[in-house]
């Protein structure tokens, strides 16, 4: 019997408010300094889940808190790690991660390549930009998008960046998208890829 593709969709981390009020007028510093107009404030993972859905496939998204600090990425790791190895005998398994998310898919992936078939990532904080993952990586990323270019500084200022390099990796440019229109699943305004929804590329690689 043909395996079904199984595509696991790990969203990044939540945008942080604060009750103290200095610190909610830092995080809306950070949200400006790097062009962040209107931080997203709804489950997007929903949305990408069923933008994700063919006739052919079954999406599932990643439950985890959305915290960046390392315990919560660790803990979403163990949990990726541990569908995959759940689905992977009957199931075809595909990585689709969106920022911090994408950083989750690819430490799961160093752990366990051979049952992985494809990884997209999207707009991802890559705090490693060589990979040696014998699986193809398609790393979708917008020169403008200034927050995952500071937060892959932040997260890692000497590894880390919003290309990556390897064997099996392919980087693709969708220009002048900002990071919260990655988030929305947004219409591409300029490029080769022009028309079409960033769900609509993601698919095209999947």
């Amino acid at each position: 019997m043909k395996k079904k593709d199984l595509i696991i969709f790990v969203p990044g981390a939540k945008y942080v408010y604060s009750k103290y009020d200095f610190l909610e007028r830092a995080i809306r510093k950070f949200y400006e300094l790097t062009n962040i107009l209107n931080p997203i404030r709804f489950n997007y993972a929903l949305l990408w889940q069923e933008r994700l859905r063919k006739t052919d496939n079954e999406v599932i998204w990643l439950h985890w808190n959305g915290g960046v600090n390392l315990i919560s990425k660790f803990f979403a790791v163990r949990r990726l790690k541990r569908i995959i190895n759940h689905y992977h005998s009957t199931h075809n398994i595909k990585l689709v991660g969106l920022s911090l998310g994408g950083e989750i898919v690819l430490e799961a992936a160093q752990k366990l390549p051979s049952k992985i078939q494809k990884i997209v990532l999207l707009c991802s904080t890559n705090e490693h930009i060589h990979q040696t993952i014998k699986v193809p990586i398609y790393n979708l990323y917008s020169p403008d998008d200034l927050f995952e270019k500071f937060s892959a500084f932040v997260l890692s200022p000497f590894h880390g960046g919003v290309r990556i390099y390897g064997e099996k990796v392919k980087n693709i440019i969708l220009a002048k998208l900002r990071h919260e229109d990655f988030c929305k699943d947004s219409l591409i305004r300029s490029g080769k890829y022009k028309g079409l929804k960033v769900s609509e590329v993601v698919k095209l690689f999947l």
